[in-house]
């Protein structure tokens, strides 16, 4: 059957938006989720039509609003949430949408969505309206009404712009635990250490100090289950629960050989967002990892302690990898350093007051606690929240600002409850800083820039930062709102001049690996106890990388943390992994800080500290460019060091001279990239830049950058120094291509830079990649049952794995998905197997624990085979049952899929053919054929059906780059599997 949906206009209802701005303002990437409504009666409507009225309403920017492209968008994440949803399109005004049953050639559902001539009221109707068909003709129970619309909403807000979003589940009691700043666990950092589950850092005054809880403690129980196959998530979510509700961890302490038992009630308890020390010459630091409604709080206690032991020299406020949060709690920071002027100011669309929005947050005398002066770091990560801290001390000339350029987010998001688990992000508003500065895609521009050059055998990589023009980049303007790719700001000019256009000094240092050179061996007293080469070279290694939370939710910790110890003289280190070449502090621009403030006066402020930071910026910058200078003749590179590195100024007011310069034709140098004619996945490679000077004036310090789809090129950095007239420079480096890297075509393109940015447009070309083979994996379980004293059971799955490929397999690793209860655990995380030859088979053994298996006959579980080496994989929808071993079974085989070679172009002009064929050993369930994440082809197959090969050509749009072209089966037998190819899309 098949129906059109008009444009219905009446019957559509609307709550008024007066009746739903029930949340918090937010700022970033941590925020409240949302708060009750106070009139209570909303729930007759359904999430969309509450989210409606508020964008409709209180949006900041009314001409982003595209109802057409909100409702395509939201038609088409629909066809995400089942195999059995298909959307396509139907000219320019009009989306198909499909509920396919088993029926080849035919759906078995089918409405016509006119998508032409709507007004946003008219689009969300249209999205319930679909919401509600899909719905009712779906054959699907993992899919509820409100599944779909969340979908719906999630692509329709993508249009607005990048902040703009859904938050739903778990990812909105986390969202709410980071803006709060309590939760009910112990209070506890956890993460990976060692190999073993550990104890971080207990917080004051929470049920872990006051249980005996140390750092470095090896938590092997939770509740008396094994964390051995627990992710540290999957701990957190065990340790934290109900208030007042205790919870048993077992402790094995390092230097015992016995295993304690911590008994420990959950309660509230603070996420901390600050940390602080006082370092030597009486100079404070303070972090602050993000903002909560509580961070301001912290940071005057962490003001009070560091001067309980006497007045400071100086303060380093520390906001290097802060994404922001609370923009009323990030004005109040300032409050600590000025008792007057306006810290920050909100305006939304037309300039107005956006209601229950702060308007002005202005300084208040009486919360002033600190007068001393003050250094802030910032980097490329600063954002939001922590750019109203550091543009409020910089534009009040308060405080100087060292670092890189900041991210630049100035506009404001509220969240808004739709249901009790589901909430809208959403823009309403811009914020201003001291005297109306708007630092929307601009950021706050460091008084003090700095920059390191690494100086990798490998990758040498340089700080130059720019972003390509869309249309260099072979690009349309932006993927949706007014600029989708950045962070809106119509309405009013982002502020690029006066003290934020360009920085008053600059630091460029060399960050060398041991490797670069023989003279730049590592001295032992310059690494940190037990720190190997890879963390002498500034990246933490094994598990000492991983994933650490907080019980609470607490952001893991950040790898560069305060020195332990800081003395006087040069060779003095950090405890942060760093430069193995360098006897200077690791941490130079945390070293550079405290030196500005020992200098300092006790009333200096910015203009001062930038007089004070002058001579120590200009001695670093010639001891650095000597080094800089060694490493590179090291590697026979001419290079004449700037007394001003003016290259660093990557500063908003250069960027459209910068732009300007990648549009002009390529430079007069002459440059040659010689790459081998095909990279082989899981080898290494060389690539070569030959640049030759055929003008009549030398170039200094000449480099060279790639942009890139292939990440084995992307950001690939040639140092290639002076060039004199007639010269010829050449510079090698190795490429890593990544085993995964699959078959495929990119473009590549190379600019040649030297102080003052791209010399010109790039010279381009493209580049093939061959990747490994796949092994397709077949697997066969059986099962025994053991009985335990307890009650319940260990069901033991012996899982065999056969190697159908025509080579050897990775590692591989056996795993099983997340249980169906908690009564049900894993008892390790995964098994991995030594690589396989072809033809050849392999056991592992994986184990639950039943505790009550009377309650249930079978258990449904996933369980997946992934080759580590390549990442493909096999994926099987197990019910095992509980109390009867399970002998072998047959081979779980999956479908295969074939389809054209990978080496192929297309026109983005007009459609390119896809086709293929999926065959199967046993009956097929589902067919699905994305492109680009567009799904453009769906078969579902009746279950009983005996459909072994389905074969499928259609044409599909393709953009410019690489297009991926997936293909998802699954089999009656529960065996899930993809292929993949790639489509260069061209001009």
């Amino acid at each position: 059957m098949r129906q059109a949906f008009g444009n219905p206009r009446a019957g559509s209802r609307g709550l008024p938006s007066s009746l739903l701005l029930l949340s918090c303002l937010v700022l970033a990437l941590t925020s409240p989720a949302h708060a009750q409504d106070p009139d209570g009666d909303i729930d007759e409507e359904s999430l969309l039509e509450r989210a409606r009225p508020m964008i409709q309403d209180v949006y900041l920017h009314p001409d982003a609003i595209d109802p057409e492209r909100m409702l395509r968008s939201g038609l088409q994440r629909l066809e995400h949430r089942s195999p059995q949803i298909l959307v396509l399109e139907q000219g320019e005004e009009a989306l198909s949408l499909r509920v396919s049953d088993e029926a080849a050639e035919a759906s078995g559902s089918e409405r016509t969505i006119q998508t032409g001539d709507v007004d946003l009221e008219e689009a969300f109707s249209l999205l319930e309206s679909a919401v509600l068909w899909i719905h009712a003709e779906i054959d699907d129970p993992d899919v509820t009404e409100d599944d779909l619309r969340v979908a719906a909403l999630t692509g329709a807000l993508r249009t607005l712009d990048r902040h703009s979003n859904t938050i739903a589940g778990d990812r909105l009691e986390q969202f709410n635990t980071r803006y709060k700043g309590t939760l009910v666990g112990i209070g506890t950092t956890i993460g990976q250490r060692d190999g073993h589950l550990r104890v971080v850092k207990p917080f004051p005054g929470t049920p872990a100090v006051r249980a005996g809880l140390r750092p470095w403690d090896v938590i092997t129980h939770v509740d008396g289950v094994s964390t051995e196959p627990m992710s540290v998530s999957e701990a957190v979510d065990r340790i934290r629960g109900p208030e007042g509700v205790p919870v048993v961890l077992s402790i094995e302490r390092p230097g015992e050989d016995f295993t304690r038992a911590f008994v420990m009630v959950r309660e509230k308890v603070p996420v901390p967002s600050v940390d602080s020390t006082r370092l030597t010459g009486n100079v404070g630091w303070i972090s602050i990892d993000h903002f909560s409604r509580k961070t301001s709080v912290e940071v005057v206690t962490a003001l009070g302690e560091l001067m309980k032991s006497g007045p400071l020299q100086g303060l380093i406020l520390d906001l290097r990898g802060n994404q922001g949060g609370s923009m009323i709690h990030a004005a109040r920071i300032v409050n600590n350093f000025v008792e007057e002027g306006v810290l920050v100011q909100t305006e939304g669309r037309n300039g107005g007051k956006v209601r229950g929005l702060t308007h002005k947050v202005g300084a208040q005398p009486n919360r002033k606690r600190y007068d001393g002066p003050v250094v802030v770091l910032v980097d490329r990560r600063t954002a939001s929240g922590s750019e109203i801290v550091a543009g409020g001390l910089k534009f009040l000339e308060r405080g100087l600002i060292l670092g890189r350029q900041t991210f630049g987010k100035g506009t404001v998001q509220k969240v808004y409850s739709l249901t009790d688990d589901v909430s809208m992000k959403l823009t309403v508003a811009r914020y201003l800083l001291p005297g109306m500065k708007f630092i929307n895609s601009v950021g706050v521009t460091p008084d003090v820039v700095t920059g390191q050059l690494w100086l990798d055998p490998v990758d040498p990589t340089v700080p130059d930062e720019f972003v390509e023009p869309p249309e260099i980049a072979g690009l349309d303007d932006g993927d949706g709102g007014l600029d989708a790719r950045r962070n809106p700001g119509s309405g009013r000019a982002p502020d690029s001049g006066g003290i934020n256009a360009t920085p008053s000094l600059r630091l460029l240092y060399p960050r060398v690996v041991n490797a670069w050179s023989p003279e730049e061996d590592p001295k032992p007293e310059s690494t940190p106890e037990g720190a190997n080469a890879a963390d002498a070279a500034g990246g933490a290694t094994g598990d000492e990388a991983a994933e650490a939370h907080a019980d609470a939710g607490v952001a893991p910790p950040a790898e560069a943390g305060p020195p332990k110890e800081l003395q006087g003289d040069e060779k003095v280190r950090s405890n942060v992994p760093g430069d193995a070449g360098d006897d200077q502090f690791n941490d130079i621009e945390l070293r550079l800080a405290h030196e500005i403030l020992l200098a300092a006066k006790p009333n200096d402020r910015r203009a001062e500290l930038i007089s004070v930071a002058r001579p120590l910026v200009s001695s670093w910058q010639q001891r650095q460019s000597e080094r800089l200078m060694t490493g590179l003749a090291q590697r026979d590179i001419a290079w004449t060091p700037a007394p001003v590195p003016r290259w660093l100024d990557r500063a908003p007011a250069l960027d459209d001279e910068t732009e300007a310069a990648m549009r002009r034709p390529p430079p007069a140098l002459t440059p040659t990239l010689e790459l081998p004619k095909t990279l082989v996945a899981g080898k290494d490679e060389t690539a070569t830049l030959v640049v030759r000077n055929d003008t009549d004036q030398t170039w200094s310090r000449v480099r060279a950058r790639l942009e890139s789809s292939t990440d084995a090129l992307d950001n690939a950095s040639f140092l290639l120094g002076d060039l004199a007239p007639g010269a010829e420079r050449r510079a090698e480096i190795s490429l890593r291509v990544d085993t995964r890297d699959e078959s495929r075509l990119d473009v590549w393109r190379l600019y040649l830079m030297d102080d003052d940015g791209p010399l010109g447009g790039p010279v381009t070309g493209t580049v093939r990649t061959e990747g490994l083979p796949t092994q397709p994996l077949h697997v066969r379980v059986a099962t025994e049952i053991e009985p335990e004293p307890s009650g319940g059971v260990v069901l033991r799955a012996h899982v065999s794995l056969r190697n159908a490929g025509i080579g050897e397999t990775g590692e591989v690793r056996v795993y099983f998905g997340n249980p169906p209860d908690e009564t049900i655990e894993r008892t390790e995380r995964f098994r991995t197997l030594d690589p396989i030859d072809a033809g050849a088979e392999a056991t592992g053994t994986l184990s639950l624990r039943i505790r009550d298996p009377a309650a249930r006959a079978t258990i449904p579980i996933s369980l997946r085979a992934s080759d580590l080496r390549t990442g493909d994989f096999t994926t099987v929808a197990l019910d095992l049952p509980t109390s009867t071993a399970l002998d072998p079974s047959e081979w779980y085989r999956p479908a295969t899929s074939t389809l054209p070679g990978f080496e192929e172009r297309g026109s983005i002009d007009e459609p390119h053919a896809v086709s293929g064929t999926v065959s199967s050993p046993v009956p097929l369930a589902s067919v699905e054929v994305l492109v680009d994440r567009d799904k453009l082809f769906t078969r579902r197959v009746a279950p009983g059906e005996d459909v072994r090969t389905v074969g499928f050509s259609i044409d599909a749009p393709i953009g410019v780059g690489p297009n991926l072209v997936l293909v998802r089966t699954k089999t009656a037998d529960g065996v899930s599997s993809t292929a993949r190819r790639w489509v260069l899309g061209e001009r």
